[in-house]
């Protein structure tokens, strides 16, 4: 316990507390009615993508998917205006419906939003190509702040966090920053304003470089953006969105082969967090707990290769709320995962095998007894495979291949609680992402 305490204390960052702005009126422009703290992520009406990449070397494709009847549209917003919706190629199956669209634009980073008719349903981009394979999930809620761990700005690195406002009113915010060094104050981190259906960009490499271990917490004071984060390296790049802080969090993948993993975990209140983690392996044999804390405001890093073996979830709890991400690095991957602050019955899971690399599922149970489980590859193009289940015993995490290289979403059932993940991997990159739950 020494050897951890060790690494807690080194990654521990005090910063300034303020207060908490309430969530403002939301433009129902976008499909949400009004703000919706996220206490638990899940689908909505509809889904706000900051990021996708495509140029000549890179693609990337939004993928929409739902558990019963609805439709899903694409909008690009962009230089103040939304563009006309766009509808991709979609199949309905009795376990599901998906969509995917590839993205129409060739020139670099775009912004959009997923509106569902019908019912609602869960959204993400996957990217592929030259120097990257990533993928994640696009918020369906609006929380009052945003935590976004994860980050470092090391030499022949770039860090860029993009502020995507789709709403019809400006939106002002301010950001802490959190490193090794503390807490990082900056005068371009504080009062940015994010012009209406406009993206802000922050490289926060320019401001901040040279730190092994930077998160970034976003508090809006005025409006509402949805965050997210972009860390490149010459061989491969992650890509993640911000998540509301929550006091338990759940890890379906936890490490990969060949990664160097790491857990690190925010606090933005002014009490100190008290944290457990628990390990969970395929053999169902608990692992010996770690515990820890974090300080109130800063942030703790936890390097889990040294500890821990390969092929293992986790889960985070704390007596208090904290934001939690994985980081996965090797000489040529990198790739960056928040965790999920709930388990569930039913999750929506877009993209797994839709960036051509290949792809497992992951499956953590938690709970004292089993659980019997039923995933469903879905396609686009109307041929996806058939259900298939498995039960997965107490205490336990269990992966499968999935059989379909082209699979863009898999919709998954059970009949008790658990949380799914799934990670890709090809030519020397890794891709981590994540579900939302179905109901």
């Amino acid at each position: 316990m020494s050897r951890l305490m060790a690494i807690l204390v080194a990654g521990m960052l005090l910063a300034a507390a303020v207060m908490v702005p309430g969530p403002p009126e939301l433009d129902p422009a976008t499909g949400s009615t009004g703000p919706v703290e996220e206490k638990e992520p899940g689908i909505g009406p509809s889904a706000h993508c900051p990021w996708a990449l495509s140029d000549g070397s890179r693609r990337s494709s939004y993928i929409a998917v739902a558990a019963s009847s609805t439709e899903a549209e694409l909008s690009f917003v962009e230089g103040g205006r939304l563009e006309p919706p766009l509808s991709g190629q979609t199949a309905t199956g009795p376990n599901g419906v998906v969509a995917k669209i590839d993205n129409p634009r060739q020139v670099g980073v775009s912004s959009a939003f997923v509106e569902f008719e019908g019912n609602a349903g869960a959204a993400g981009v996957v990217a592929s190509g030259d120097d990257i394979l990533a993928g994640y999930l696009c918020p369906a809620r609006i929380p009052a702040t945003w935590h976004l761990p994860g980050g470092s700005t090391l030499e022949g690195e770039g860090l860029v966090l993009r502020l995507f406002n789709p709403f019809t009113a400006d939106a002002r915010v301010d950001l802490w920053a959190l490193s090794e060094l503390g807490t990082e104050a900056d005068d371009r981190l504080e009062g940015l304003t994010v012009p209406a259906r406009q993206t802000r960009i922050v490289v926060i490499d320019e401001i901040l470089d040279g730190r092994e271990t930077l998160a970034i917490i976003v508090r809006p004071s005025a409006g509402s953006v949805i965050p997210v984060m972009s860390l490149d390296r010459d061989t491969d790049s992650a890509v993640w969105a911000g998540t509301a802080p929550s006091q338990g969090w759940e890890f379906p993948v936890a490490s990969v082969e060949g990664l160097d993993s790491a857990l690190v975990l925010t606090n933005e209140g002014s009490l100190e967090v008290n944290f457990l983690v628990e390990v969970f392996d395929e053999a169902g044999e608990p692992g010996t707990p770690l515990s820890g804390f974090i300080v109130g405001p800063g942030q703790a890093r936890i390097a889990l290769s040294e500890l821990l073996p390969s092929g293992v979830g986790l889960r985070v709890t704390g007596d208090g709320p904290f934001g939690a991400a994985l980081i996965g690095r090797s000489e040529t991957a990198v790739a960056v995962a928040p965790g999920l602050p709930t388990n569930a019955d039913t999750w929506l899971v877009p993209g797994p095998g839709a960036i051509g690399a290949n792809a497992r599922l992951s499956f953590l149970n938690t709970g004292v007894t089993d659980v019997t489980v039923t995933y469903t590859p879905l396609n686009s193009s109307g041929d996806g495979g058939s259900p298939e289940s498995l039960v997965l015993p107490p205490a336990s995490v269990t992966s499968v291949a999935l059989s379909d290289p082209g699979t863009d979403a898999v919709v998954v059932s059970g009949d008790g609680q658990f949380s799914v993940g799934w990670w890709a991997e090809g030519g020397g990159k890794v891709a981590l992402g994540g579900a939302l739950p179905g109901g």
